[in-house]
């Protein structure tokens, strides 16, 4: 038994060095997350593409090393659809397989180029798997959004395929301001006032999304997220990494059966 968790620890550990290398591909303004390394084992790659797309809510494809040819994985948020995405670069793999949420494949080394360079041209815009309807873990009372609540929810890592980083809902939470960032204006910088405090929120993806455009100056809104940290230049705040948010009322919330 502890010989399988120095095991577990060590593969912990290399993931997460692997999956910090990996996050810098999540910087590019696109709607793929497509990330490769020669030096990744091909072991990894599904949970590194698991995190990827668990935090930037966007379809992540992580390649690495399979010997012969590279092997690679994709994880896919609700609303997208993993097969169908790569399935539009075909030309370029050796084999495909998976469902909505999650798929593998290989590709030879010197096709990956042109896989990512197919992959990105031919999905300019979401890869959606019918109308906009996302998952949740727990509708939560914003007074509950705190340091207290991110540290137990960080218990339950590592995240990963199995084990999916919790997705929270809030209602009727005041969005203060927000405006576009990143190179092409995609991303969403926002600003909320929970409980008499302000927090940073973060919406990937999101500054073209016709409900928060028409919140361009504020309002009320309900909002799906993870619960998040923001460390910038020794200082660290709470942030909310939001998936969606739509004016207060707008959405409905369905409880599953």
């Amino acid at each position: 038994m502890a010989q399988l968790r120095r095991y577990n620890d060590a593969r912990r550990r290399h993931s997460q060095l692997i999956y910090a290398e990996a996050e810098q591909a999540a910087l590019a303004d696109a709607p793929i997350i497509f990330a490769y390394n020669e030096r990744w084992p091909a072991g990894v790659v599904g949970l590194v593409a698991g995190k990827l797309a668990d935090k930037f809510s966007r379809p992540s494809v992580v390649v690495g090393n399979g010997g012969l040819h590279a092997v690679g994985s994709v994880r896919a948020p609700a609303g997208f659809h993993a097969v169908d995405l790569m399935a539009s670069a075909q030309d370029y793999l050796l084999k495909l397989g998976g469902h909505a949420a999650a798929a593998g494949f290989t590709v030879a080394h010197n096709q990956i180029d042109r896989l990512r360079e197919a992959l990105l041209a031919n999905n300019r815009g979401p890869v959606m798997a019918g109308g906009p309807v996302h998952e949740a873990d727990a509708v939560v009372d914003v007074r509950l959004l705190d340091w207290d609540t991110l540290a137990l929810l960080e218990r339950f890592q590592p995240y990963g395929e199995g084990n999916k980083r919790p997705r929270l809902v809030a209602c009727d939470v005041a969005l203060v301001e927000w405006r576009p960032v990143g190179k092409t204006g995609d991303h969403a910088k926002m600003l909320f006032e929970i409980d008499g405090e302000f927090t940073d929120g973060i919406g990937f993806g999101l500054a073209q999304e016709p409900d928060l455009v028409s919140l361009r100056g504020g309002g009320q809104v309900d909002t799906l997220f993870h619960l998040d940290r923001n460390e910038y230049q020794g200082r660290r705040t709470l942030q909310l990494n939001v998936v969606a948010a739509a004016p207060t009322g707008s959405v409905t919330i369905a409880e599953q059966a």
